[in-house]
């Protein structure tokens, strides 16, 4: 059984969405391959669009052929979108691949990159010095990675003990950070420790870029949206999050 795109007869570049194949991958199948039975008509291959479509909203189809040639009526329109500019979900090398961060106790900074296809991370280079006040233990600041201009690799957030928040941004590679840029203060009394509220950096508006996310000690959480070189003034989101500050016998939350 093959399930196509309605436009696939005047638009060939558009996917066909084949049941009946044990691996999950992005090729690009033909109507009327024949059917797995062992895979007892799971969903399993979807080639997506060509390369070449343009970004945009785009529309379709499906219907169901049966073993006797015969075609049920076309299901409702469904919706995609093509986002070329949109990267895919970041990390420190820009290769999608999750890569193993260390912060030993002198405050350096290494990165052992993923190697794309054995088990194992590399041997690691030193991208940053002097951290180690910024290990949040009492009295120290902390650090954070996320991708705060959308580049698809994620950038150095530190946060000190003094409330300013300053962003390093990768050089694309994950071999190093530039000299920072300052982007908030006053969060002094958000460095997680008790008493204290939480800050977490997370793309919460789907753009690409992270968001700063507020954790008050009362347990309200509001999200200040990425604005360029600043954030915004919130919007709060949720609330009631009081036990749930990392504390003894406490839960935490995580933005991913």
């Amino acid at each position: 059984m093959a399930v196509k795109t309605a436009q696939a007869a005047q638009n060939p570049e558009l996917a066909t969405l084949k049941f009946g194949l044990n691996t999950v991958g992005v090729t690009a199948a033909t109507d009327g391959e024949p059917v797995d039975p062992a895979n007892k008509g799971k969903a399993a291959t979807l080639a997506v669009p060509d390369p070449s479509l343009p970004t945009g909203d785009y529309t379709w189809k499906t219907r169901m052929k049966d073993q006797d040639g015969s075609y049920s009526a076309w299901s409702a329109t469904c919706k995609f979108t093509v986002a070329r500019t949109c990267p895919g979900k970041p990390d420190m090398s820009g290769d999608t691949y999750a890569d193993m961060i260390v912060l030993d106790s002198s405050g350096t900074i290494s990165i052992r990159k993923k190697h794309p296809i054995g088990p194992y991370f590399d041997t690691g280079t030193q991208v940053s010095w002097g951290r180690d006040q910024f290990r949040g233990k009492t009295g120290q600041g902390k650090l954070y990675f996320a991708d705060i201009n959308g580049d698809g690799t994620k950038d150095l957030i530190s946060h000190g003990t003094d409330g300013n928040i300053i962003v390093r941004r990768n050089d694309g590679t994950g071999t190093g950070f530039d000299s920072g840029t300052q982007m908030s203060a006053h969060w002094s009394n958000f460095l997680g420790q008790p008493g204290q509220g939480h800050l977490y950096f997370a793309d919460t508006t789907g753009y690409g870029k992270a968001d700063l996310v507020v954790h008050r000690a009362d347990g309200l959480v509001s999200v200040r949206k990425k604005m360029g070189t600043y954030f915004d003034g919130g919007t709060p989101a949720s609330a009631y999050w009081s036990n749930f500050l990392d504390g003894p016998e406490q839960g935490r939350l995580y933005f991913e």
